[in-house]
């Protein structure tokens, strides 16, 4: 015959296993039942037979059809399958403690059907429960939460019953409320700074010791593991990637129930709140702290950009702050000065920098004080920048023709007048190189001048309480020419004038007398030494000069000097 179990309806329902012409069928099966049905035949001589489920899900609870069929004639029986799951072991947690009672949660999964829970008091009274909630997983197996209230009277044991309804099997829990304890924290709000170290305390209450139990501490909501301590020892490898290495377990008083995390080497990412969590059987119960990570920042530079017809424009930049910092300046009668934009950034390390400019009017006098101020730990800094007596440089209008071999003078005044012995001048000839002549503090600094400038040049300051000044280079050179950078600087105020300089050719090429008249066709004309040039012309009889003359002098030049002539 032919012998076919289906489950539901025999028209609509799955096949789950068949037997035909003495072989069993395979492949037509519901993919569910593949490899988990046996049949069992030693009796079908008697017309007996019984197929066999292995692996039991709750997907297979509902009725199942048995049909046999000779040729035309069939006929089927109904059984009724009803699977049942006993559940795992209950969890309990008790929260902390609040100023009403004790709120105590009990936790159980993997049962089918839905559970029955119940606590009962020592005297066998049932306890409320505040909240009850199921919940099916991905197999279909029943979760349950329950959770109740207790006031601190209660005392003795409480028992959990939870209870199967198809099966009627059961498990229960005790709870020990007796002598229960609580976790403490000192303080409840910690501050710390990047780069340093913190003490994350917490203890038992009543006092008693922790040493047989689990003691853990916890960033945010039970997310990431900082630490843990269990069966005596410190676990290693669970702790999340970023503490690893940067925690020390503090138990010297672990027999009062006294413990700390110390946390090495603060990061702006420890920002957050902490869980300490002590756990003693079933019994855990904890405790909340926030750290709060600072950074107080670094000098603050400052910035003041060439001149504008509304005004001077600076730039105000600090950075290495952690949280957010507040920036404000003011004058000198303290009002605050407007700023014109200000702009925050965060580096990779969670550093907070800012950028703030501000708009100076020319009238503004006297200091100009800036606050940063960190808003977490109250600490600020400040700098100050003297507004007053601001000045304009001017220098000769070029360019300034030097004589090779001989001697210029570049001079550069302050306006309005002021007295410049206290600045720093000097004069270069590139932003990017040392200088040409450096003073500063009234005194010349030869050493940190060009090497080609040392003892060539020279500062003529007679009249520098005016603002007046002059730099003297002895023994001109080719290298000389160029553009040169009179600079004048006054605290965080900095102005400058450019002049150009011209190398001419030496005098010993001229011809002799020269200096008094050139003929040119219908006029005469009075030049000095400096404005001549050698065109082709027409020179008086001084011009004369012999072939003698001409060669010794040319021959003390450098070929360069000689090209320039």
């Amino acid at each position: 015959m032919e012998v076919s179990w289906f489950k539901g309806d025999h028209f609509t329902s799955k096949l789950v296993h068949l037997y035909r012409d003495g072989h069993e069928v395979k492949g037509e099966a519901a993919p569910e039942y593949v490899d988990r049905t046996e049949f069992v035949k030693e009796a079908i001589g008697e017309g007996k037979v019984a197929l066999r489920l292995h692996n039991i899900r709750v997907s297979d609870n509902g009725t199942y059809q048995c049909s046999f069929k000779d040729g035309n004639f069939s006929n089927m029986a109904s059984m009724d399958l009803n699977v049942t799951a006993l559940g795992l072991e209950t969890q309990i947690h008790i929260q902390a403690p609040r100023t009403d009672g004790l709120m105590v949660e009990c936790n159980s999964g993997g049962w089918f059907p839905q559970p029955q829970m119940v606590c009962k008091d020592s005297k066998g009274e049932v306890i409320p429960h505040s909240s009850q909630l199921y919940s099916q997983d991905g197999a279909g197996l029943f979760h349950i939460k329950m959770t109740l209230l207790l006031s601190y009277k209660s005392q003795g044991d409480m028992i959990c019953y939870i209870h199967n309804p198809l099966s009627d099997e059961g498990k229960q829990i005790n709870i020990i409320l007796a002598e229960k304890w609580t976790v403490t924290i000192p303080i409840g709000h910690l501050v710390a700074i990047v780069g340093g170290q913190i003490e994350l305390s917490c203890q038992l209450s009543p006092p008693q010791s922790a040493k047989h139990m689990e003691v853990s501490w916890f960033k945010g909501d039970h997310s990431k593991l900082v630490h843990l301590y269990r069966d005596g020892h410190e676990v290693k490898g669970e702790a999340a990637p970023e503490y690893v290495d940067r925690t020390e377990f503090v138990k010297e008083a672990i027999g009062e129930g006294k413990v700390a995390l110390r946390l090495h080497n603060i990061r702006v990412s420890d920002n957050g709140t902490y869980q300490c969590s002590f756990k003693d059987g079933n019994f855990s119960n904890m405790a909340s702290m926030d750290l709060n990570v600072t950074a107080l920042g670094l000098e603050t530079q400052i910035h003041i950009q060439a001149p504008r017809t509304d005004g001077l424009m600076v730039e105000c930049n600090s950075g290495g702050w952690f949280p957010q910092p507040q920036m404000v300046c003011k004058d000198s009668k303290g009002e605050v000065i407007p700023h014109s934009s200000q702009l925050y950034s965060q580096d990779g390390a969670g550093l907070f920098h800012i950028k703030m400019t501000l708009l100076l009017s020319y009238k503004s006098q006297g200091d100009m004080i800036c606050y940063i101020r960190n808003p977490l730990s109250e600490e600020e800094k400040k700098i100050n920048i003297i507004l007053a007596e601001q000045f304009t440089v001017t220098g000769l209008r070029g360019p300034i023709l030097a004589p090779l071999r001989g001697i210029v003078e570049l001079s550069c005044q302050l306006s309005p007048p002021q007295n410049a012995e206290h600045m720093e001048i000097r004069w270069f000839r590139d932003r990017y190189t040392q200088p040409v002549h450096l003073y500063n503090n009234g005194k010349d600094l030869h050493v940190e001048t060009i090497s080609r400038y040392v003892e060539r040049t020279e500062l003529l300051k007679e009249a520098i309480r005016e603002g007046k000044v002059t730099l003297r280079i002895l023994n001109v050179s080719v290298d000389d020419d160029g553009q040169y950078h009179c600079f004048f600087k006054e605290g965080a105020f900095d102005e400058e004038a450019i002049t150009e300089v011209k190398v001419t050719a030496p005098l010993c090429l001229l011809p002799p007398h020269s200096h008094r008249l050139v003929a040119q066709p219908q006029r005469w004309k009075r030049l000095t030494p400096l404005q001549l040039r050698l065109p082709a012309m027409t020179l008086t009889s001084g011009a004369r000069q012999s072939a003698e003359q001409r060669s010794r002098c040319g021959s003390a030049l450098t070929t360069r000097e000689q090209l320039l002539c």
